[in-house]
């Protein structure tokens, strides 16, 4: 008896006495019931009777009679017990899984970028920067979930600024309030301005070495990067992103630069959309505004963006991408200091690029410009192919060839044939820590 005083318990009198008469029941164990038996003794059996089929139970379990039917029993209760124990224990490994996430749901992601670009010219024009290896950055990216309301973004990055001298300085941090009515969001603090597609990019996630010539001419190196407050509106049904945005009007290159006090205006609106599950195609445009030398010169900046992506399967794709962008900019000319005169500027790129397997990534881009330096009519043109390949996605290797010609010297005053040039880039990229969210070009 002793397998048999759990399952007795567990199971009470009231399943004991119905499995009792079950096992009790047929030719061996069958008892008639007397004559005089009313239908009410029938129903309420006696306390006498209740010990007599308990008694003839423990009788056939000592004789191992009714084995098959215990077995059966005690298989059945096994199996309820492993199926409970298992849901137990599944229970358990979620919370211990849920447990970290709870606990470092407000501590920091930690990501440590490193960016290398090796220069090596192919002509014998020079360039600032040839054939030398430089350790372009290096960016530390926290990024957390502030409270329930809010996510924050703080990058700090070691720039080198001339061989063997780094800089360090906050490139972005900023906070996203996003539990915002109306399909509403707001950030506020100092980032990559919402203008076109590469310029939001860091340099670790461009799609080649360096950002192209207009960006480079009408931005400066180092972008539209600002601190400023930005509300955008996504459209609660249909692929429409409106976007405005209060700057400080800083930037050096069009803009009133460091010791501006005036701020500058952007406007973004932008149309995106899937044409079907393998196709995306997005198109925007942006507005700036904002004061130049003076508080008397004015800038404008128009800029129009599209891209296209084709995925046909997981681990390839086909990207292209193009941006325009147009210039009024009110400078002051040598006259005299009340003299002025608009300078125009015009440029483009267009890219393609080719994904033939999950780690290999080919493109091709061309670009053109006549701002050259910030000069009005200092053409030039750029034509580039790159080989990017990742050997995960922590680690990513690029070849770059590019040539570019110019129209005429932007250094000087008076026009003058500068020689085409030609070199080779070679790119490392690496990431440790917490792995971002790859940019949109990337297709893993």
């Amino acid at each position: 008896m002793p397998r048999l005083s759990p399952w007795a318990g567990l199971l009470g009198p009231g399943l004991l006495i119905p499995l009792a008469s079950s096992l009790l029941a047929g030719p061996a164990g069958a008892q008639e019931a007397p004559a005089t038996t009313t239908q009410d003794e029938e129903s309420s059996p006696t306390l006498q009777d209740l010990q007599r089929q308990i008694d003839e139970l423990r009788r056939r379990l000592e004789g191992k009679q009714g084995d098959d039917d215990l077995e059966a029993l005690f298989e059945e209760g096994d199996a309820a017990a492993a199926q409970e124990e298992s849901s137990e224990a599944s229970q358990a490994r979620d919370a211990l899984s849920f447990l970290p996430q709870q606990l470092n749901a407000y501590n920091p992601r930690l990501t440590v970028f490193g960016d290398m670009l090796a220069s090596i010219s192919a002509s014998e024009a020079e360039r600032e920067g040839d054939d030398r290896f430089s350790f372009r950055e290096a960016e530390l990216d926290l990024r957390a979930d502030i409270d329930a309301f809010a996510s924050g973004v703080l990058i700090v990055a070691f720039e080198e600024e001339a061989p063997n001298e780094f800089e360090t300085v906050v490139e972005e941090g900023f906070v996203d309030f996003l539990a915002l009515p109306a399909h509403l969001r707001v950030r506020a603090g100092k980032f990559y301005q919402d203008i076109g597609r590469i310029n939001r990019l860091h340099t670790h996630d461009l799609p080649f070495p360096e950002k192209p010539l207009p960006l480079q001419d009408f931005l400066g190196e180092e972008g539209l990067n600002e601190a400023a407050v930005m509300m955008d509106w996504l459209a609660p049904d249909a692929p429409v992103r409106l976007g405005a945005t209060m700057m400080n009007g800083s930037n050096d290159a069009i803009l009133g630069g460091s010791e501006s006090q005036d701020f500058a205006y952007l406007g973004r609106a932008e149309v995106f959309g899937d044409i079907d599950q393998r196709t995306t195609l997005s198109a925007g445009g942006s507005f700036l505004w904002g004061r130049g030398e003076t508080k008397e010169r004015e800038t404008r900046l128009i800029g129009l963006d599209a891209m296209y992506k084709y995925r046909p399967d997981d681990f390839s794709s086909l990207v292209v991408q193009g941006e325009v962008y147009y210039l009024e900019r009110e400078v002051s000319t040598m006259a005299g200091p009340r003299s002025e005169t608009t300078d125009y500027g015009f440029g483009s790129y267009v890219y393609v690029q080719y994904q033939p397997t999950r780690n290999w990534y080919l493109g091709a881009r061309w670009d053109t410009s006549n701002y050259a330096e910030q000069m009005e009519g200092a053409k030039q043109w750029q034509m580039g192919v790159y080989v990017s390949y990742y050997t995960t996605e922590f680690l990513r290797l690029r070849l770059g060839y590019e040539h570019q010609e110019f129209d005429m010297d932007p250094r000087g005053p008076d026009p003058s044939p500068v020689p085409d040039q030609d070199r080779i880039l070679l790119a490392l990229t690496f990431v440790f820590g917490s792995h971002p969210v790859e940019p949109y070009w990337v297709n893993r």
